[in-house]
């Protein structure tokens, strides 16, 4: 069924969610994808329109090279998940994604001769000089973004000035989350949490490329499917399975109180100054807001009050998936453990077993004893080092080894990089097994054209179904 903008402000439907990851491997310009994944034995469909820069893979993912055009030495290989309803099937697909990556990679290094290709899962760099201080890195962030289906509105992308309660709403949900979602940072100040602090901006609409600077989220309307899409930038490259099923489900469970009118308005910040509490929250200092008993707040545990007023909501709805329910208990539980801390963050080993931040920080204290700034290079190193998606990774062994959530199981990731989930990814795959003979023109997340008329347009992104009239051609 195909769910609209009305459905989601009148009841609480499933939720259409997915991953876009932007991972930091280089591949030369020139490179056809398909040449590496025909060595890797990897299923795919490509149009001609692409050339080989971007493939559908059989499982409903879009696997690109990202900046080709503006990136002389080569550009960044980008994998936007299939169309799932969990954050559950979000892991399991990212994983799965992962792992088609790793073969990819190992497939092009013989190519190309070079050994042992990576690809690193980091969203955002910080300021580092060297030692006659020259800059050799500047602020900037990688695209890891999070697509929701929404019933929410939105004042129009270049009315910077307007405000809306929607919009107040949101803003404040997401300037804290660092507390808990973000990957962690070392920089020239010290530690912070989100690796984007200093990248993204809630008041602009429009890119700017100088240092970096672009919006926090866009919504998109889908017309041919009455729904919003938000598309929300400020996630970071998670490791940690906990995390990332968490965030999805827990922002989808934050959306439904926004569409119902219920966020608890007291909780929104008090001024026009998202992106600077935004900054000050990665830092884990308090936040300004509405509430007068409390009128400064520390970023814990004003994600708590959120997860505590989203199970109140939950419990005068009867149809909110119990996966979103147990990620606002997770939320509100981790974050009284984040409260608790020092502003020094001396002990984070109560939280390092499900945060990646804090996991990166034990593990580069137990490198050195320096202080953990951009001034040691032992501690950039690790931070750099720490989103590596193989399987013998840093953070991967970490979470292996001291992580809360059991990992994903072997067999469930070779499914997921087999077989699409059950939404529109089902449709468009199937669509493609049909017209593959034609070879495509072009291939889309919503329509499909084949080289010899053969068509088809998806129009529900819930329908595993291929559509009727493209089976009639």
């Amino acid at each position: 069924m195909a769910y609209t903008k009305e459905d989601f402000r009148r009841s609480t439907p499933e939720r259409i969610m997915g991953p876009e990851d932007e991972l930091i491997s280089m591949v030369p310009p020139d490179k056809d994808l398909r040449t590496s994944l025909n060595t890797a034995g990897v299923e795919y469909f490509s149009d001609t329109a692409s050339n080989g820069a971007e493939v559908w893979l059989a499982n409903g993912s879009r696997l690109y090279i990202d900046g080709c055009a503006d990136e002389p030495k080569g550009g960044v290989l980008e994998i936007a998940g299939p169309e799932v309803k969990s954050g559950k099937d979000v892991v399991r697909y990212q994983r799965a994604n992962e792992r088609t990556i790793n073969d990819f990679l190992a497939a092009l290094s013989l190519q190309i001769k070079k050994p042992s290709l990576r690809a690193y899962k980091r969203s955002g760099f910080a300021a580092v000089d060297d030692r006659s201080g020259e800059e050799v890195f500047y602020p900037d962030s990688l695209g890891h973004h999070q697509n929701f289906g929404t019933g929410i509105e939105l004042p129009a992308l270049w009315d910077t000035n307007k405000r809306s309660k929607e919009k107040a709403a949101l803003d404040a949900f997401l300037v804290t989350k660092s507390c808990w979602a973000g990957a962690g940072l070392v920089t020239a100040n010290g530690y912070e949490l989100s690796q984007k602090q200093s990248a993204m901006q809630f008041e602009k609409s429009m890119a700017s490329y100088e240092y970096g600077v672009k919006p926090a989220y866009q919504l998109r309307i889908e017309a041919s499917l009455d729904l919003n899409v938000l598309e929300l930038r400020l996630a970071d490259g998670n490791m940690s399975d906990w995390v990332i099923q968490r965030d999805y489900d827990f922002t989808s469970l934050v959306l439904r109180m926004i569409e119902h009118g219920k966020f608890p308005m007291h909780l929104c910040l008090r001024e026009n100054n998202a992106t600077q509490s935004f900054q000050d929250a990665s830092k884990l200092q308090p936040v300004n807001i509405h509430w007068a008993e409390q009128p400064y707040v520390q970023p814990a545990l004003h994600q708590a009050y959120i997860a505590a007023a989203a199970l109140e909501f939950a419990e005068t709805q009867p149809n909110i998936p119990e996966g979103e329910v147990q990620a606002a208990l997770d939320i509100l539980d981790v974050c009284y453990d984040i409260h608790q801390f020092d502003s020094e963050l001396s002990d984070v080993s109560s939280v390092a077993d499900r945060l990646d931040w804090a996991a990166k920080l034990t593990h580069i204290r137990s490198l050195t004893n320096r202080p953990v700034t951009a001034k040691s290079m032992v501690a950039v190193r690790a931070d750099l080092q720490w989103e590596d998606i193989s399987p013998d990774g840093i953070a991967r062994e970490w979470f292996a080894s001291h992580g809360r959530q059991p990992g994903i199981p072997e067999e469930d990731i070779h499914q997921a990089q087999l077989l699409p989930p059950r939404t529109r990814a089902m449709g468009r795959v199937g669509a493609l097994r049909c017209l593959e003979s034609e070879g495509f023109h072009m291939i889309t997340w919503g329509k499909v054209e084949a080289g010899k008329g053969g068509f088809a347009r998806f129009t529900d992104e819930y329908s595993p179904d291929v559509p009727v009239h493209l089976l009639e051609q």
